[in-house]
């Protein structure tokens, strides 16, 4: 069955016709056999019995009076027959009257004897019984044995004729079969044919002619509908994916232009805060040029006085006063103390009471060079300059040269902070926007952030850094700077530039936590769900366009991160969570 499944419609169509007509021949053949075979002993036992009968009759007269010596004739009727093999005729008390046995016949005695006519086929046989009637009475029984070899000759030569005539039919069943079948298997195979080649070549223009109006032809019509149904649609389709490409181009048109405007919007509001910070970063990089262009003044000031008399001096200095010379210079450049001008006039009066306890003349103006040089303590170490003759000239160079020593080491803090801070506008307000992630340092980015707001965080705000190890994130750096920069700026603006400011980084499993922490006012209930809205804000009007926070929540979300808010009086927390790649 399985086999057939994966048979062609012809080689389907030709075996159910054979098969049938196989069947129905057989079926047809073992019927009319088995019929014809009923007849033939139907015709063998009513010709025996009529046989019998006539046996029958001409024994009668002869059994009735015992003629057993005047038989002879009766046996000779026996042997006339052909196929009656035992001829038995029994006296009406059972006994054998007389019988006739062809030779090697065999048989045996009839146990009972039928008062009627019977015949009865027994293992090659024919058995008959008659009664002899004379005169309306039984005289005696006629029993004979027939041989059915003759039917058994016709009935196997019926077989064979029939047979031979189902061979025929079967040969005939094929032929027609093989010819009979294209009637149904051409037209599917040529639909299926059609079908093939609509799918490979997707061509739904393709038709099929019918060339029958029964049910084929139906399908055949219904099938080209079909395909009249399908290539409708398939140009419905393709004017819709022309639609929809033409749709798709716009949107990403629109799309990048969206990008492309919020990139701006992002810059724009970078570039506002930037503005907000100029005059503080102005002064943050003044400052150290002031401190610079004083340090170089300080410099040429004491190089125009030594570079003449530095040889000559070092030549006269005594070799006992030379170390002693040298360590106040070292104490000098290396003193790092700083102090207000109160507890500088006290350390001038501390220094000037030991140099008079020492008998030092001119004490005042020397504690003057003692107190610039860094030097309050330890004064008597140095008497031996201060008694010697060219004293006040030992400690004069001695003001100087440490001095210059001093400019250069000014010079070179000042240049690092001035760097520091032109680094970090640098990177703050780079205008391009790479749109692929780097790594980046959270602690670095938010340290930027910092130093520019440095001048407004420095009149009045505590800044409290607890920071935790993180390996850098992969992010979109110029935007994350964009979100410190917006937190912090709300942030400093909401404790009007005097508070504590405290900024914490977490590792929390996957992620790096950041919280920025104001002491300000706090934000009100009813508004802190609309904080994030975009052009919403509670700045007066010119100050605040309402896209700070709502950029800052597109930035992080970007980044697959979190952002929320906590807040109450005198406290606001900001908590951006993302994800450590």
């Amino acid at each position: 069955m399985f086999y057939f499944k994966n048979y062609s419609i012809k080689n389907k169509l030709i075996t159910i016709i054979l098969l049938v007509s196989t069947i129905a021949s057989i079926a047809g053949y073992l019927l009319i056999l088995n019929n014809d075979i009923a007849i033939l002993k139907d015709n063998m036992r009513t010709n025996s019995i009529m046989n019998a009968s006539l046996i029958a009759e001409y024994a009668g007269v002869q059994v009735s009076f015992g003629l057993e010596d005047n038989t002879s004739e009766t046996l000779d009727i026996l042997k006339a027959i052909k196929d009656i093999e035992v001829g038995i005729i029994y006296k009406a008390d059972g006994a054998i009257f007389t019988e006739y046995l062809q030779k090697n016949a065999r048989y045996d005695r009839a146990k009972y004897l039928p008062t009627q006519p019977t015949a009865n086929f027994i293992e090659g046989y024919l058995e008959v019984f008659h009664p002899i009637i004379y005169q309306g009475e039984a005289v005696g029984t006629l029993q004979l044995l027939i041989s059915t070899s003759s039917l058994d000759e016709s009935i196997t030569n019926y077989v064979y004729t029939i047979g031979l005539i189902l061979l025929l039919v079967i040969i005939i069943s094929t032929i027609l079969a093989y010819f009979f079948q294209k009637i149904l298997s051409k037209p599917i195979i040529k639909l299926t044919e059609a079908t093939r080649k609509i799918g490979k070549e997707s061509d739904y223009s393709l038709r099929v002619f019918k060339t029958t109006y029964d049910e084929i032809g139906d399908l055949y019509d219904e099938f080209n509908k079909m395909l009249s149904t399908i290539q409708l649609r398939e140009s419905e389709r393709d004017g819709a994916l022309e639609a929809l490409q033409h749709r798709t181009e716009e949107l990403t048109h629109t799309l990048n232009e969206l990008k492309a405007a919020q990139s701006r919007i992002i810059q724009s509001e970078k570039m506002a805060a930037l503005g907000q910070l100029v005059a503080g970063v102005a002064h943050e990089v003044n400052t150290p040029l002031g401190a610079i262009r004083s340090s170089i003044t300080n410099i040429q000031n004491s190089l125009n006085t030594l570079l003449q008399d530095l040889p000559s001096f070092y030549r006269n200095i005594e070799s006992g006063l030379l170390p002693v010379f040298n360590q106040l210079i070292l104490r000098a450049v290396e003193s790092t103390i700083f102090v207000s001008s109160k507890e500088e006039r006290q350390y001038r009066r501390s220094v000037t009471r030991e140099l008079e306890e020492l008998d030092v003349e001119n004490a005042d103006s020397l504690a003057d060079l003692l107190v610039d040089m860094g030097i309050y303590s330890g004064i008597d170490e140095y008497k031996d300059i201060f008694a010697h003759e060219s004293g006040p000239l030992l400690m004069e160079n001695a003001y100087k040269l440490s001095g210059i020593f001093k400019s250069t080491k000014n010079i070179s803090l000042a240049a690092d902070k001035a760097a520091n801070v032109v680094l970090a506008l640098k990177t703050y307000s780079r205008a391009e926007s790479s749109e692929e992630k780097s790594t980046m340092s959270i602690k670095d980015s938010i340290e930027t952030v910092l130093t520019l707001y440095h001048n407004l965080i420095k009149h009045g705000v505590e800044v409290i850094r607890t920071y935790d190890e993180l390996p850098n994130i992969s992010c979109y750096c110029d935007e994350l700077n964009q979100v410190w920069t917006n937190i912090v700026h709300n942030a400093l603006q909401a404790m009007n530039g005097k508070g504590k400011l405290e900024i914490q980084i977490r590792n929390a499993e996957q992620f790096a936590e950041v919280r920025i922490i104001d002491s300000g006012s706090g934000i009100p209930e009813n508004i802190k769900d609309k904080i994030f809205e975009p052009f919403f804000t509670t700045k007066p009007q010119g100050e605040g366009s309402g896209l700070g926070l709502d950029i800052v929540k597109k930035i992080i979300d970007k980044h697959n991160g979190q952002i929320e808010v906590e807040s109450e009086p005198g406290r606001t927390c900001f908590i951006v969570r993302l994800p450590i790649e």
